[in-house]
């Protein structure tokens, strides 16, 4: 038999001694981009990097230690970790899961540590649906995305220096109360728009600068922002669609505001969303469900797309969010799309997932 699962608090990593501004006018430095362009085309002033002499795995115990102060949570409670983090070298998060288990006191049979891109957090969030159901009624599996792109960037590529930051997020699932799961899943997707068959991502060794201005021979990651964008966009849409007609088919969701927090991939895209794609939800295909508001949540400022962090690291600050307000009962969708680690070259990785908000 399944029980249902719910997500504990959501916490996220601002105000980390392990992160350090990044603002539009460094960013100009290091592209040449102006400072004007920055913000028109991301709509964000400032988001982070991991600080020279941090580590990952510094941030990844930073925010654990924040989620058991925040979240009231035994770490004894804690019986299994699943971990995101999107590195391409090495043992890095393998290492990273063992030391927060280690600190924790995790057996380090339950660990599940994995490297997904920007759709990290709806496939970390399936995993770890099927470790919860292994556990006791009171066990919770810590969930904790931590990403930071900027080791695997060229600081002076004028695509991704602009978008992506690094960041880190902790929450849990059990089989008690909080902000109860509905599903999550992903699927490896050919991208709908790539006529040409163009490679739309590029992970490759090479020697590129770093943001301490060093010139390292380093596995980096590039792509075509136009494509990604385009290509992200329509996968996102659909899933939002297939997301909500999912939900639906539970009357008791019928008349709910529905809240959808998608991969943060590009601020004028959600906007674009919220302004277009949320009302004619209420409506048409969707008409017979009654639904009172369909929002599309926007938390890219002062964060920038920081991969699988980008929906947890939202769904932290939803309360804080202006126009949002989120209320017990909301519909809660994560929608995702982005880089197909397996196969970058020529498919796309697309996410679902919803959740029942529970304000506390």
């Amino acid at each position: 038999m399944v029980t249902p699962l719910s997500f504990s608090t959501f916490v996220e990593s601002t105000g980390s001694k392990h992160l350090e501004l990044l603002d539009n006018k460094r960013i100009s430095d290091l592209t040449g981009l102006d400072e004007d362009r920055i913000w028109k085309s991301t709509k964000t002033r400032s988001r982070y990097i991991l600080k020279p002499q941090s580590k990952p795995v510094d941030l990844a115990l930073e925010i654990t230690e924040k989620f058991l102060r925040e979240s009231h949570i035994h770490r004894n409670a804690i019986a299994a970790l699943a971990l995101v983090h999107t590195h391409y070298e090495g043992n890095a998060r393998q290492e990273m899961a063992e030391a927060v288990a280690d600190l924790i006191g995790i057996h380090r049979s339950r660990i599940n540590a994995i490297a997904f891109g920007c759709t990290g957090f709806p496939e970390i969030v399936h995993q770890a649906e099927a470790m919860a159901q292994q556990l006791s009624s009171d066990a919770h599996v810590l969930i904790l995305n931590v990403e930071t792109p900027d080791r695997m960037m060229d600081a002076r590529d004028s695509r991704a220096t602009p978008i992506f930051a690094a960041a880190a997020t902790a929450t849990s699932l059990s089989k008690g109360e909080g902000h109860r799961l509905f599903f999550a899943e992903t699927q490896e997707v050919v991208p709908p728009e790539n006529p040409q068959n163009v490679e739309i991502f590029r992970i490759q060794p090479e020697e590129a600068e770093n943001f301490s201005g060093e010139r390292t021979l380093r596995t980096i990651f590039r792509m075509d922002g136009d494509l990604a964008y385009r290509n992200g966009g329509a996968l996102i849409e659909e899933a939002t669609r297939t997301s909500l007609h999912r939900v639906m088919q539970d009357p008791v969701m019928h008349g709910r505001r529905v809240l959808v927090v998608p991969h943060q991939e590009n601020a004028k895209m959600i906007k674009a969303f919220d302004d277009m794609v949320g009302p004619e939800m209420t409506e048409g295909e969707f008409a017979g469900y009654g639904i009172s508001e369909v929002r599309f949540v926007n938390g890219m400022e002062g964060m920038g797309n920081t991969i699988s962090a980008t929906i947890p690291s939202t769904l932290a600050r939803l309360s804080q969010l202006q126009g949002i307000d989120p209320k017990t009962g909301d519909v809660v969708l994560f929608p995702a799309a982005g880089i197909c680690l397996a196969h970058p070259g020529d498919k796309m990785s697309q996410g679902i997932g919803a959740m029942v908000w529970n304000q506390r």
